[in-house]
């Protein structure tokens, strides 16, 4: 299981971490449009992030290996975003001071997490 979690989560991660860096005014206009947005559009995303990242972590708890450790991680991340979006919108409304500066960083964090969970499930089989 644990190998499969971080198949799908690391392929998300690097397609993702591409996008903001191939396709920069899509994601900028999404991330400005984010201080206007539907205060139920954050509640929702909020509902799917702590959603999946509880399914996550209800089946798979675990902290043996290193990639055992990662795919947790990754489950405690998306239960906090999600916590995140629906006790605090008013601060996830706000506008970055340097979306550009925060695209980059987030791009260059989804890929090296995506990778290195490929790396990790490709040395665990």
């Amino acid at each position: 299981m644990t190998e499969t979690i971080a198949i799908v989560a690391g392929a998300y991660l690097v397609v993702t971490g591409l996008g903001l860096l191939i396709s920069p005014r899509s994601y900028q206009s999404m991330i400005q449009d984010a201080s206007s947005a539907d205060p139920i559009l954050l509640n929702l995303s909020g509902m799917v992030h702590f959603i999946l990242g509880m399914v996550l972590l209800v089946l798979h708890f675990r902290f043996a290996s290193l990639l055992q450790t990662m795919v947790s991680v990754t489950g405690i991340l998306l239960v906090s975003k999600g916590a995140a979006l629906i006790v605090l919108p008013d601060l996830i409304r706000r506008k970055p001071n340097r979306m550009s500066n925060t695209r980059v960083i987030s791009a260059v964090g989804f890929l090296i997490y995506g990778f290195a969970l490929f790396t990790m499930t490709a040395l665990a089989m």
